[in-house]
């Protein structure tokens, strides 16, 4: 076939059907007219496109679809200023929220997506491996001059140490060099971290806006396990209750229920309801142009109304592991459990074990969810952030210790659905302004998690922000696993496979609870 333009373009072509066509070495750049559909959560493996730059020279990138929400700034019918879209004038036929598909919201502000699109459209390239930092400038005549190097050296999210320097590398080269701030003389979690930044004011940004960071993260063990002499809590065991009542804690699980009703902790109550297993999150825009509300359907029920079976306990000698099991409310259907491990030091420990059923779609999430006081609304956690983050959108997130409260971690989509969500999580702390808190801490592996002012099933009943009822309780989830967001489009494209749970996989959720303060 010959060809009548100087270059290739598509319109919502996916990562495979790019690399197809660069594959073919046609001589013609190729360029994506529009990609990565940004409606609500998405932008979820934009890495796999801008992947193609590092592997084909003809593959030059495209235009995200698009830069900001069209919305438009109304009063509701309670008087209230709100954003309204498509359907929302009584016009008809209309496209609803479809013009909401924006990076930035409609009014200005940064959207999470932000956080993965400049990481990853960023013309300086930086990584660190055993201590040695390679900067890779992809500018086409701008060398390095202009930045300032930041490097820090962290522990469990701490900053130790701190120094700047300055490294000219010219356009199209890379450099690299060794970190020296090495002193290490403890266990722990250690972060290199370097930003590259700019060195003074411009037109278009402050002195000290990052342009690029890296991370190296590795780990200085401990083998050695510190003994403990324990006191054994008292233990009853009730028709109904089993209780552990240690110094200055109390526990109780309730059979009648099916899991812990009560965790105090120097006589302030943490329960408000027994925790429940989810395997659903509120639909993104995404997953409901990709008819993922009809395809998962039966994870909604699997576990909103999962039936309570039995219970089972084991007294050891340190601590009382208590195990539920439940039954999934599905075709087919399958037992869960979750257990808890009342160590008599006063700690909990929390496993949630699915063993994998065949004849299901993939599933959305598996979560354990808390409905806690109103007035624990403030987090603090160490993992990936500092904007909400997924496995498939992590690329711009990085390690560290976080801040935020859960009114501020609901996201700003116009049509709520999931959001919120922090990867890589290593420990979490919920609290209130006089810092009582529990700290949700893993046990083998770091985990997903969101705080939030509405479960996963409130968000999904609501169709603008202004319909979310009032806040009453924060809901705190501690996950295993949650697929992707994807981005591709949002009229059918799914999440993509690497991405995606499937549902005959195991999967275990693990962590540990304990006071904020002792």
């Amino acid at each position: 076939m010959i060809s009548i333009t100087d270059m290739e373009s598509r319109m919502y072509a996916k990562p495979q059907e790019v690399e197809e066509y660069l594959k073919q070495n046609s001589g013609r750049p190729y360029i994506s007219c529009e990609y990565m559909h940004a409606m609500g959560n998405s932008l979820g493996g934009l890495s796999l496109y801008t992947d193609l730059e590092d592997k084909y020279e003809a593959y030059q990138g495209g235009f995200i679809w698009d830069y900001i929400d069209q919305a438009i700034e109304t009063k509701n019918d309670d008087g209230k200023t709100v954003l309204a879209y498509g359907g929302d004038f009584e016009d008809r036929p209309s496209d609803y929220g479809f013009c909401t598909n924006g990076v930035i919201y409609a009014d200005r502000t940064y959207s999470p997506k932000v956080q993965e699109m400049k990481a990853l459209y960023s013309n300086i390239r930086m990584s660190i491996q055993n201590g040695m930092l390679t900067v890779e400038n992809r500018n086409l005549f701008a060398d390095t001059n202009n930045l300032s190097f930041v490097v820090r050296l962290e522990k469990n999210g701490v900053v130790l140490k701190s120094d700047t320097f300055s490294l000219n590398v010219p356009a199209g080269e890379s450099k690299t060099m060794k970190l020296t701030l090495h002193k290490i003389d403890s266990t722990g979690e250690y972060v290199y971290h370097v930003s590259a930044v700019t060195a003074d004011q411009t037109l278009w940004a402050d002195a000290g806006h990052e342009i690029a960071f890296a991370q190296e993260v590795f780990e200085v063990k401990d083998i050695q396990i510190p003994e403990t002499t324990l006191q054994k809590p008292t233990i009853v065991y009730g028709d109904v209750i089993i209780g552990v009542h240690g110094e200055n804690f109390s526990m109780m699980f309730d059979k009648k229920e099916g899991g812990i009703s009560s965790l105090k902790y120097n006589d302030f109550e943490y329960i408000t309801r027994t925790p429940k297993v989810s395997f659903w999150r509120a639909m993104t825009d995404n997953d409901t142009g990709a008819s993922e509300p009809y395809n998962l359907a039966q994870w909604y029920a699997a576990g909103k109304f999962a039936k309570y079976k039995t219970v089972s306990w084991l007294e050891q000698e340190d601590a009382l592991k208590i195990t539920f099991t439940y039954q999934a409310a599905c075709v087919p259907t399958f037992e869960f459990t979750v257990t808890y491990t009342a160590h008599f030091d006063g700690k909990l420990g929390v496993s949630v074990n699915y063993a994998g059923v065949s004849g299901m779609s993939d599933m959305p999430i598996l979560a354990l969810d808390f409905k806690m006081k109103k007035q624990l609304c403030n987090f603090q956690y160490y993992g990936l952030g500092p904007d909400e983050n997924y496995s498939d959108r992590c690329k711009g997130a990085r390690l560290g210790l976080w801040k935020s409260t859960a009114k501020e971690n609901l996201s700003g989509y116009l049509n709520p659905q999931e959001c919120g969500n922090r990867t890589g999580v290593r420990t979490l702390s919920v609290h209130d302004d006089m810092q009582h808190g529990l700290t949700f801490q893993k046990a083998s592996a770091p985990f997903e998690m969101s705080v939030l002012p509405y479960s996963a099933y409130e968000l999904e009943n609501a169709m603008h922000l202004d319909e979310l009822p009032s806040v009453r309780y924060t809901w705190v989830r501690i996950a295993a696993k949650q697929m992707g967001v994807g981005g591709d489009d949002s009229w059918g494209a799914p999440v993509h496979e690497a991405y995606r749970i499937h549902a005959d996989q195991p999967m275990k959720l693990e962590f540990v609870i304990m006071p904020l303060r002792s």
